[in-house]
């Protein structure tokens, strides 16, 4: 993992889980760190929602609409987090307004491990 530090503030600060448990393990195994640079975009897994920790920077989430365009929809900073949606109507990307580093998760597996382990 890129930034473990970030990572454990994640955890502990949102969720109360304590880095070097268990849960903390089996959700770090989950995690993707992503850096990317004013203009970039990373696109997510079509086919599920991806959670979104923006570790630090700022982003915008944007709908490929009709034509090219992006409509936005969101924007985002440091210590945000926010779910990127399967595509529906739209696809959905996350592009940086900024030098952003994001963690990113697939969100079921990440809701189903966390429901299933005890807190620690």
């Amino acid at each position: 993992m890129a930034n473990p530090g970030s990572y454990n503030l994640f955890l502990r600060a949102t969720f109360g889980i304590e880095p070097g448990s268990e849960l903390a393990r089996k959700l770090g195994e989950l995690a993707t760190q992503v850096q990317i640079t004013r203009g970039q975009t990373v696109e997510t897994d079509p086919d599920a929602a991806t959670l979104v920790f923006l570790t630090e920077g700022a982003t915008k989430l944007s709908a490929l609409a009709s034509r090219g365009r992006h409509q936005i929809v969101a924007f985002h900073f440091g210590g945000d987090i926010f779910s990127v949606p399967p595509v529906g109507l739209h696809r959905h990307v996350v592009t940086g307004l900024c030098d952003s580093a994001l963690t990113l998760f697939p969100a079921a597996a990440f809701y189903t491990r966390a429901a299933a382990s005890p807190r620690g």
